[in-house]
């Protein structure tokens, strides 16, 4: 599977991977719920973060691409919590700090390969 990763993208899918540890640990201060609510909470939560591990266990080089397109929902939660929800505020830091970091080293690669593109093309 190295092969078919670059250190990026590896980076990109433990970014989502922590996101969902992020979640399972926000579900901890829902205690007050019953718990078939909290669990359905956490599978909703979740949901962004499977193509990408479905991709992962495939050994598709496409997992980082989703662990890019899961994170912009999570990127979205927690700017919404950030910005409403002063309990959460720290923990929604966290999950827009791991979401950028997922897109932007998901994206990478390809940023790079076509600015290449285009720095080559320029100097014919």
């Amino acid at each position: 599977m190295s092969a078919l990763f670059s250190r990026n993208a590896k980076l990109a899918v433990a970014a989502i991977m922590a996101q969902w540890l992020l979640h399972a640990f926000w579900q901890v201060g829902l205690s007050s719920l019953p718990l078939a609510l909290r669990l359905t909470v956490l599978a909703l939560a979740l949901i962004p973060g499977v193509p990408c591990l479905i991709a992962v266990l495939r050994r598709q080089r496409s997992a980082a691409f989703w662990a890019g397109v899961g994170s912009l929902f999570y990127f979205s939660h927690g700017v919404m919590e950030a910005w409403v929800a002063e309990p959460w505020r720290l923990l929604a830091w966290l999950e827009i700090a791991l979401a950028l970091l997922a897109i932007f080293a998901s994206s990478s690669d390809g940023l790079r390969a076509r600015f290449a593109a285009r720095k080559a093309a320029a100097s014919r």
